[in-house]
């Protein structure tokens, strides 16, 4: 019988011989078309820099285990390379909209029914052209001020029963609805996220 032990080779230098040649290659083509290009299109086969689906996955998970935290803090997520991130929760994420309103169209993420997230906004309600405009278009005493008008607007009475104007009341700062957009703009203020 032959002895053929000398020629048999061991897995483990087989696979030893597969990964040099690999590195090998890898190391060539890095020099061929530089490292800087190399980089870049192994980022490119992972998606770039967006992290959409990422981050949607990471909502259905905690949506799946109703983690509120999870789900409700924000996230830096970019839906475009050449974009810069912009915040967004998963809740955002759900209506297509970021954190400051941006349109991002459709995520694919579905609407989490278990969990809530609370939502307070932070800005400056400023005075803005579209309080007085707002006060202006009243017709009457009661769609100026009143249960039924419009905060920070004045009637001012002239000659008849509804004769008169709906005014600015300067006692009311926009800065009062700070925090508060749905009041600052129904005021006629202009909102701005901090």
């Amino acid at each position: 019988m032959f002895n053929i032990k000398g020629q048999q080779m061991t897995i483990g230098t087989l696979v030893a011989i597969i990964l040099a040649v690999l590195v090998l290659v890898f190391v060539v083509y890095g020099f061929s078309v530089g490292w800087s290009n190399l980089f870049s299109q192994l980022t490119n086969l992972g998606g770039g820099k967006v992290n959409v689906q990422t981050i949607v996955q990471s909502c259905q998970v905690a949506c799946a285990t109703q983690s509120t935290f999870d789900y409700c803090k924000d996230r830096s997520v970019i839906y475009n390379a050449d974009q810069e991130p912009t915040l967004a929760n998963c809740k955002n994420l759900e209506s297509g909209q970021s954190k400051s309103g941006q349109n991002i169209g459709p995520t694919g993420l579905s609407r989490c029914s278990v969990i809530t997230c609370e939502t307070k906004d932070i800005g400056n309600c400023d005075e803005g052209t579209g309080r007085v405009e707002k006060c202006r278009v009243r017709p009457n005493p009661e769609s100026c001020d009143g249960n039924q008008g419009i905060l920070g607007c004045d009637w001012v009475q002239q000659q008849g029963a509804n004769v008169g104007e709906c005014i600015l009341d300067k006692n009311v700062p926009c800065s009062q609805f700070n925090n508060n957009p749905t009041q600052c703009t129904n005021s006629g203020c202009a909102w701005s996220p901090a």
